[in-house]
């Protein structure tokens, strides 16, 4: 009886481990067991619409690093953003700005010499994850003693492009920890890391969006480049004496970002156009 039990037992044994070494791993190569094994790929959260905070920006290409505090308005597709002294240096000033991208404009403001100009517009960006998002990892930020759980997400599309854009994001709230957004055609070149921090739910004070007494009947500004205002001038000048007024082409050095995503006129959303098609002249400005 004896000897039986233990014939049973032994052949229990092999059965196990013949299916544990050759039948699971056989399920599991023709995909009969990955729905039980693998889990399910994320999907791309919503970040909060009305936020507070502050954060540092690098531009690569111009080489400089510097930080901010912005109110974000993702409803109505507006930022109120204060440049931070970051380090004491002789006639540093420090300016503000706000864009309005709706309404097409962006005011810088030098709070120093209480002087307000209109500079062209940036591609909006929407610091969220776009709805055809890649989902490239999940990971943690730190270390034993103190960790934060990051989604990270990506523009790529598998055998087609690289990645343009790269973002991290709270698996809690879903709120932006980094932005990575590289672009490159034959007239531009642009690289920015974008680092959030502080970041508040809401907005305390609306009347940031505001558009500031000194900023109101500014003219649109022109998209030629810098240093060319006197010459221009001049020549503009010697025309009109000598042939009268004459229709000014104001034809200056476009840079245009051409982005695969479209430009819509629906409702703006976290989750809308991050870097929609704009034409500009670039300026040196935090976004």
């Amino acid at each position: 009886m004896k000897g039986s039990l233990l014939l049973i037992v032994q052949v229990c044994l092999y059965l196990c481990y013949s299916a544990s070494a050759g039948i699971v791993p056989v399920l599991r190569a023709n995909g009969l067991m990955n729905a039980a094994i693998d889990p399910p790929t994320p999907t791309p959260c919503k970040t909060p619409l009305l936020w507070e905070g502050r954060y540092s920006e690098w531009n690569h290409n111009a080489g400089t690093n510097n930080r901010y505090t912005i109110s974000f308005d993702g409803v109505k597709r507006r930022k109120w953003i204060e440049e931070e002294l970051k380090s004491m240096r002789p006639g540093r000033r420090l300016f503000k700005f706000l864009i309005l991208f709706d309404e097409q404009v962006t005011y810088k403001i030098d709070p120093t010499y209480n002087v307000c100009t209109k500079i062209p517009m940036e591609p909006w960006r929407n610091f969220s994850i776009p709805p055809s998002a890649l989902f490239e990892d999940n990971y943690l930020i730190g270390g034993p003693e103190g960790n934060l759980n990051v989604t990270e997400w990506s523009d790529r599309q598998p055998a087609r492009h690289r990645e343009s854009w790269i973002g991290g994001f709270t698996e809690k709230g879903c709120w932006p920890v980094f932005d990575i957004f590289t672009f490159t055609n034959d007239t531009v070149s642009i690289a920015y890391t974008t680092r959030f921090f502080d970041l508040t739910s809401g907005i305390k004070n609306m009347s940031v969006f505001d558009v500031p007494a000194i900023c109101k009947g500014l003219v649109t500004p022109s998209t030629k480049p810098p240093g060319t205002w006197q010459w221009t001038n001049l020549v503009d000048w010697v025309k009109e004496l000598l042939l009268g007024p004459q229709k000014v082409d104001d034809g200056g050095i476009e840079l245009t970002y051409e982005v695969d995503v479209p430009v819509t006129t629906e409702a703006p959303s976290m989750v809308d156009n991050q870097y929609p098609t704009q034409t500009y002249w670039r300026p040196r400005i935090p976004w």
